[in-house]
């Protein structure tokens, strides 16, 4: 959707990435598949910087940092694929042993914060939000939440942000905040986000998708002679199998814990809300922005019943692989006709060759 746009000036272009877990891979195979389709190869393009801005909220902030950082998409996607298990060792079940499931993890997290730690690290270093915008000169917006005072907080480069306190924070450690989502993994504490001994946890609990932070950010700091360009992109929403809907497992507990389905269900209606929101709000604005998300393809069933926030093992990737082949040929037919949408995006895609600037292994600025 566009706002009259868009005039010779150079566009200022924005990423915004939704969270949701493990479906991170999805959204990562889906940019590599559309890079290729555009007739580049995605393990030398550093597509960071083909935008300006990138906002992540969650699993989407660290598929935002590497991209910022110059990470090649197929190292990130590697991650998901080779660190995915060791992460999330103890999915929430959906059948009778989700009880026992609760009962385990009554008093510690599902998922294990040192694998993710460690995974982070290998791939950022000691980088903080201050080295990387020095280094690379594309502003990063990482979303979190002050756990004990309830409020919404945004990490950021030191880019003229309207947040531009912090920018010593490393990139794992706001990461790890963004991605600490309830039962999955256990808040974060660290002394660089102030002295008062803050707990930090999920940006998906108030922004799933931060394309309402991109759009602030944006308008903020881009020069008013330069339009505004925002790509959307998610996880691709699950629904809910039509065989529990048929019989669900009664109407307590029993159907929103099983799999988490709560948590992925509030995730992704706050998502598809927060992108709908967006598309009603450019219209009206002062100046030429043009915002486009993603198409995601609707999953089957059996693709819901498995592709769930923590689920890491193989066949769960299979079924996000299929999805985002699916996806990218929506975004990209191979031929035809195109939407203005999408001939947008394939020139995006395009104009974003060039060769990645990649962060050593283990290594990072800062």
């Amino acid at each position: 959707m566009a706002n009259g746009c868009c005039g010779a000036a150079k566009p200022f272009r924005v990423l915004a990435l939704d969270g949701g877990g493990i479906r991170g891979y999805y959204t990562v195979r889906l940019l590599e598949l559309l890079l290729a389709r555009a007739g580049a190869d995605p393990d030398r393009v550093d597509l960071g910087r083909a935008f300006d801005l990138i906002a992540g909220t969650s699993t989407g902030s660290l598929i935002g940092a590497a991209l910022a950082a110059g990470v090649p998409l197929g190292r990130v996607s590697a991650l998901y694929r080779e660190q995915g298990a060791a992460i999330f060792r103890h999915p929430a079940p959906v059948g009778r042993w989700n009880l026992a499931w609760c009962a385990a993890h009554w008093r510690r997290a599902s998922a294990d914060a040192a694998a993710l730690r460690g995974a982070l690290e290998r791939l950022f270093g000691g980088m903080t939000f201050d080295g990387l915008y020095a280094d690379r000169g594309i502003a990063l917006c990482v979303t979190a939440t002050d756990l004990g005072t309830a409020r919404s907080r945004v990490f950021a480069t030191p880019h003229g942000a309207i947040r531009a306190d912090r920018a010593d924070l490393p990139l794992v450690d706001a990461c790890i905040a963004s991605c600490s989502a309830p039962m999955l993994l256990p808040p974060i504490r660290f002394p660089h986000a102030g002295g008062d001994g803050a707990l930090w946890c999920d940006g998906g609990l108030w922004a799933t998708s931060p394309v309402g932070v991109a759009i602030d950010e944006a308008l903020a700091v881009a020069p008013e002679e330069r339009p505004v360009e925002i790509l959307s992109v998610g996880t691709c929403a699950m629904r809910v199998p039509a065989s529990v809907l048929a019989d669900p497992p009664g109407t307590g507990i029993g159907l929103w814990i099983r799999g988490l389905r709560a948590l992925q269900i509030a995730g992704d209606a706050q998502a598809l809300a927060a992108v709908d929101f967006a598309r009603r709000l450019v219209p009206q604005l002062r100046r030429p922005v043009r915002l486009v998300r993603l198409r995601d393809p609707e999953p089957s069933d059996a693709e819901a019943a498995i592709v769930r926030l923590d689920n890491a093992r193989s066949a769960a990737f299979d079924a996000m692989e299929r999805l985002a082949q699916r996806a990218a040929a929506l975004n990209l037919p191979g031929a035809g006709e195109t939407t203005p949408d999408q001939a947008w995006l394939e020139a995006l895609l395009r104009e974003g060759r060039g060769t990645a600037g990649v962060v050593p292994e283990g290594g990072g600025a800062g």
